[in-house]
This record gives structure tokens, sequence and C-alpha cells, in this order.
């Protein structure tokens, strides 16, 4: 089994508390279909920055918006698994990152 880091980037926020509800209640029912193979159920991430040797900038246009850690026995299993992912019904996308050993 390895061990994969779920990237969130964009995706539309809901405009309405009973709109944000509903997205909750989604995402519970993805996390709790993963059963033990969601490591780190992650969290969203709010303002950032980048920085690189010219300096600080604002983020890209395409944000990182937020994480998740999961175990599958390979990168197919664990697009399987991201695929019904809430945040892909809100216009979202996921990169899906194999973590590697501090070696490699």
């Amino acid at each position: 089994m390895s061990i994969y880091m779920l990237a969130y980037y964009g995706g539309e926020k809901p405009e309405k508390p009973e709109h944000c509800e509903g997205h909750l209640l989604q995402w519970e029912d993805w996390e709790e279909s993963l059963g033990n193979g969601l490591i780190d159920p992650g969290r969203p991430l709010g303002n950032h920055k980048a920085i690189n040797s010219a300096g600080v900038t604002d983020s890209n246009p395409n944000p990182l918006t937020g994480f998740s850690i999961l175990e599958a026995g390979d990168i197919d299993s664990a697009l399987e698994m991201v695929k019904n992912n809430p945040h892909l019904k809100v216009g979202g996308t996921i990169e899906v990152a194999e973590l590697m050993d501090k070696c490699h």
C-alpha cells in the first residue's frame, strides 16, 4: 500500500449557508465511503502567498484550496477513490500524488 496526497485546486465556494451544509454532508459521505483508506481528511485552505527566489507573490489563478491524505494499493486505485469527491462537483480539480520516502 502507498500513501497519496490529494491537492484540491479551485472550485466554487457555496454561496448560502444551506448550500454549505449540503456540501459538508457530501464530504462526510465521501469520507465514510473510504473507510480506513482515508488517513487524514485534511482541511480547506485560506488566503496564502507564494515565495520563490525572486520574492513573495500573490497566489496563482487556480489556488490550492485544500488537501487530504489517503492510502491505496496504487495510483489507479487512489484515482478510483477520488472520482466521487464532492470537490469535483463544484468545478474543482484534484491532483493525486504519491508520497515518497525521503531517500527517493
